[in-house]
């Protein structure tokens, strides 16, 4: 694992069988600059897999203070996965069961929320209870199992999947 500079790694080309972005393009301004990096460092015929947040329409206070530059649409991803070069095997939305209690607390937030700095930095989602997370934990491993063979239709994220082709 490593933390670096998204846009200009130092790894050499086709360097990684697997490259993993995790909750990390909808950080940087020029994300198709960043697949294109990855697109670079993975080997012919190796994978990306990777994260985002999903829906524009489900933009909260949760993506303002985690400083997100946007969320993004199935067609979206999937067309900048293309873009750089891959060749995309799945892409599906995930946090399915737990979506409508999502939308409604974001919702609800967002009512009330001023957006400002002050509020923004006040521990935004940080109180877990064991038992509500054990719950959590036992949706998105039931959504695990599931998108092995079938695609949400819906979700607070997306996964992806993509392989870089062989060189012709």
């Amino acid at each position: 694992m490593y933390q670096l500079d998204a846009l200009n790694t130092p790894f050499a080309d086709g360097q990684y069988d697997v490259v993993g972005l995790f909750d990390v393009i909808e950080h940087i301004s020029d994300d198709k600059a960043v697949l294109r990096e990855m697109y670079r460092i993975c080997k012919p015929g190796g994978r990306i897999i990777l994260t985002v947040p999903a829906n524009k329409w489900l933009w909260s206070y949760f993506d303002v203070s985690s400083c997100h530059k946007r969320r993004y649409s199935k067609k979206e991803l999937y067309q900048k996965l293309q873009r750089a070069g891959f060749v995309v095997e799945k892409v599906s939305f995930y946090v399915f069961f737990l979506f409508p209690m999502f939308f409604l607390y974001r919702a609800l937030r967002n009512m009330r929320c001023s957006f400002d700095d002050e509020e923004l930095s006040s521990g935004v989602e940080a109180q877990t209870i064991p038992l509500i997370n054990e719950i959590f934990l036992s949706a998105l491993r039931l959504e695990k199992l599931l998108i092995k063979h079938i695609n949400l239709p819906i979700g607070t994220s997306l996964v992806a999947i993509a392989r870089k082709v062989y060189d012709k």
